[in-house]
């Protein structure tokens, strides 16, 4: 797939987060929705980002997901984000030691060369993605 440089694809199975449509609502963003291979949006600048709930990326590390879906990305593209949303002190409902959490940040991080941001919410999230 082309990147546009004036769009974002966004994986279809995005839009139950509704990140999409305030994407093309308050912030005007052209948004393709499709079934993306790899990330869950693609900007038209080039980076892919994976955008993980605080307990997804749990389960992520868990059940060995997350490293699979970071090296996809970074055979595709140099320029990778993850986008975890919530707070993990308040939110993780997964049973999982805190120091198995943020060594899976570290690791995307630092072993992976991946930016980790945190966002507070979906509308945190499409204001991150329309600022990239």
């Amino acid at each position: 797939m082309d990147f546009s440089p004036h769009c974002i694809y966004a994986d279809d199975r995005e839009r139950s987060s509704g990140i999409p449509e305030m994407l093309r609502g308050q912030f005007q963003m052209s948004v393709v929705e499709s079934r993306l291979a790899i990330g869950d949006y693609w900007l038209g600048t080039g980076i892919i980002v994976e955008r993980k709930t605080i307990n997804d990326f749990a389960l992520s590390i868990i059940d060995g997901r997350l490293f699979r879906q970071i090296l996809r990305i970074k055979q595709r593209s140099e320029s990778a984000v993850l986008i975890l949303e919530g707070n993990p002190v308040r939110s993780l409902a997964v049973d999982m030691h805190p120091h198995a959490f943020k060594g899976g940040l570290l690791s995307v991080a630092l072993d992976w060369e991946t930016p980790v941001v945190f966002s507070e919410s979906a509308a945190d999230t499409a204001l991150l993605l329309w600022l990239m």
